[in-house]
């Protein structure tokens, strides 16, 4: 009896090893409701939604967003799926879903000096805007429009933007330019119309000569501007010249020489450098050996070549016109040099130079100082003579008021004085002066 228990016990245990080799079946989830080869997605309720779902549960299902019904389908929108294992059997009536149409973008289906792509205007697709020559995109509210911006259908059936206008390029009237003019200098200026800009006799043009009016009808390039400045410093022989090409008033460029000899030139207010450029002396000098005898001539030639020092401090630096030059150190390598102008003019141009390794000043340019302008002197005078006047009158008015007080009456002057009447009130001083007696009144 032991042993057929002990089989039995056996067989139920190989029995329960059995079933937990074989594999559990597998619930239906939610998430797995969706099927984007048919577009449709579970259609969600507070009373239907939960995790999973065992076999043969039924949860609902619809279009997903952006999507309806086809027109063929007249069933309802809302369908039962049957959980079937581990996947879900759909109704048998088919639901057939068809993406939202958010129709023509343009009104009417025409865009007015333009178009737009793809042709396709159905939930979710992409369009872009273009516009044909002369016309550039803007918003519904004429402000400017990318045109890299896409509007995309939505599944509401709206476009994500208004749609943009084509308008015609039409670039503003351009900037004047001061010691110089524009040509032409004003009309209308629809797309790659140009216009040339050119300075006055002694003046040089900083920046584009010619600009273009562009697509989003803007000018190409910034405004140029008209700046006295001096000439190209001509080549230095035997040396070179360093500068940044900036030639405009107080620029500094340095002489280089060969042989190590170092200067400096400021671009000044006639629009000259000053001082001259140096005389390089030309390192590669050459020797000629003559033969002893004429019948054999023969010539040797020995070239010998120096190597420049490198420099010990830069070019020397003038104080400014009305101003004055300050400098602990000198000249010299890493030396400052500070600028300040005298009372009543204003300094233009950086305040510091510094002189670097190179023997070069940094920033090159020389500081100036001018006076305010004329208008501004001519303010403070009128200023000054109006407050004189104003200080004046009040002296005038203040002296006739004091001499008004400080003279007396004339001589014939005689100061009435009314006698009182029988009810009027008067003070014992008034009684004094008249000569009577103060009445007592005896209690």
């Amino acid at each position: 009896m032991e042993s057929r228990g002990w089989h039995v016990t056996l067989l139920q245990i190989m029995l329960l090893l059995v079933l937990l080799a074989l594999p559990a079946a597998a619930d239906c989830t939610w998430d797995s409701l969706t099927d984007y080869t048919f577009n449709y997605e579970g259609a969600y309720s507070s009373q239907a939604y939960k995790a999973s779902f065992k076999d043969g549960e039924k949860a609902p299902y619809k279009c997903q967003d952006g999507y309806l019904p086809s027109s063929q389908y007249s069933g309802p929108r809302i369908l039962n799926a049957t959980c079937r294992g581990d996947h879900w059997e759909w109704d048998a009536r088919n639901l057939q879903c068809r993406p939202v149409s958010c129709g023509h973008p343009c009104p009417n289906g025409y865009c007015k000096n333009g178009d737009v792509t793809p042709l396709v205007f159905n939930f979710p697709q992409e369009v872009t805007f273009t516009c044909k020559k002369g016309y550039h995109l803007v918003t519904h509210d004429n402000q400017y429009w990318d045109p890299n911006n896409v509007v995309y259908c939505q599944a509401n059936g709206k476009w994500s933007r208004p749609t943009p206008n084509c308008v015609e390029v039409v670039c503003p009237q351009p900037t004047p330019i001061a010691d110089g003019k524009v040509d032409p200098p004003q009309g209308i200026f629809r797309e790659d119309a140009t216009v040339q800009y050119t300075c006055n006799q002694g003046f040089t043009l900083n920046g584009d000569a010619t600009r273009r009016c562009q697509n989003n009808a803007t000018w190409s390039g910034n405004d140029p501007t008209c700046e006295q400045r001096c000439p190209e410093p001509k080549p230095l022989p035997h040396g070179e010249i360093k500068t940044n090409r900036m030639y405009v008033i107080g620029a500094i460029i340095i002489y280089v020489c060969d042989d190590g000899q170092r200067s400096s030139a400021t671009c000044g207010e006639d629009l000259k450098w000053r001082p001259e450029p140096p005389s390089c002396t030309d390192t590669k000098r050459q020797t000629v050996a003559l033969p002893p005898s004429p019948p054999l001539p023969t010539t040797t030639t020995t070239t010998t070549t120096t190597t420049p020092l490198p420099p010990t401090q830069c070019s020397p630096l003038p104080s400014p016109t009305y101003g004055k030059l300050f400098s602990k150190d000198g000249f010299r390598i890493n030396a400052s040099v500070f600028f300040t102008c005298d009372e009543g003019y204003a300094l233009h141009g950086p305040a510091k130079l510094v002189c670097q390794t190179t023997g070069i000043w940094d920033p090159a340019m020389m500081p100036t100082c001018t006076a305010p302008p004329p208008w501004i002197i001519i303010l403070s005078v009128c200023l000054a003579v109006l407050a004189s006047l104003v200080l004046c009158c009040l002296g005038f008015f203040y002296f006739m008021r004091r001499r008004r007080r400080s003279t007396p009456p004339p001589r014939n002057y005689r100061r009435q004085i009314r006698k009182p009447g029988p009810y009027d009130a008067i003070s014992n001083d008034e009684v004094a002066r008249l000569g009577k007696p103060l009445p007592v009144t005896s209690l």
